[in-house]
């Protein structure tokens, strides 16, 4: 993946290494409002050693992250991964603080959206704290719908969306939340 995402913006693949490395320097510039908290905390060695070999045990499915650079700058990236044979999830978007709203996200969309669609998924599905309109608002206009609500013992209340990529599964989805023709 090398291409152009708005302006002098272009998208780049990234490593899993490369990606963890930036993630790890920006984390705390990018998500002011997310809490870090140890989950793990208070295991102990059994425990541990249980949910090692559960994670070692989850399927290794598609994965791709890509860097959003202008020059050799990176500003910010996406990752997705397969979460089932159907369903791409988006599980994490960031764009600088100096580059936001500039329509790099809603730039963006369109090309997550093709990939699925040209790999064969039937949904895009990604989960956002429920008061993050930076995110939720273009993903409605690119065609995403609220598919569910969920407290978080992490994030607190969130709202799922859900992109259809076909025709039929969207109009059985809107008719399965209560919209009808």
């Amino acid at each position: 993946m090398n291409s152009p995402l708005l302006d002098d913006y272009k998208l780049r693949e990234l490593t899993v290494e490369e990606f963890y490395a930036v993630y790890s320097e920006r984390e705390s510039l990018y998500f002011t409002t997310s809490t870090r908290d140890d989950l793990d905390a208070g295991l102990q060695g059994e425990e541990r050693e249980r949910i090692a070999a559960r994670r070692a045990a989850f399927p290794h499915a598609e994965r791709f992250q890509w860097g959003i650079y202008i020059g050799d700058e990176i500003v910010g990236w996406t990752v997705a991964q397969q979460s089932d044979h159907d369903t791409l999830l988006m599980r994490n978007t960031a764009i600088d603080p100096a580059h936001r709203g500039k329509g790099l996200y809603t730039a963006l969309l369109p090309i997550v959206i093709e990939h699925a669609r040209s790999g064969g998924y039937q949904r895009i599905q990604s989960t956002h704290l429920a008061a993050n309109n930076a995110v939720i608002v273009p993903k409605l206009k690119a065609g995403f719908i609220i598919t569910g609500l969920n407290v978080n013992e992490k994030f607190g209340l969130l709202v799922t969306l859900t992109c259809f990529l076909t025709q039929g599964r969207h109009h059985l989805a809107l008719n399965r939340i209560g919209f009808r023709d």
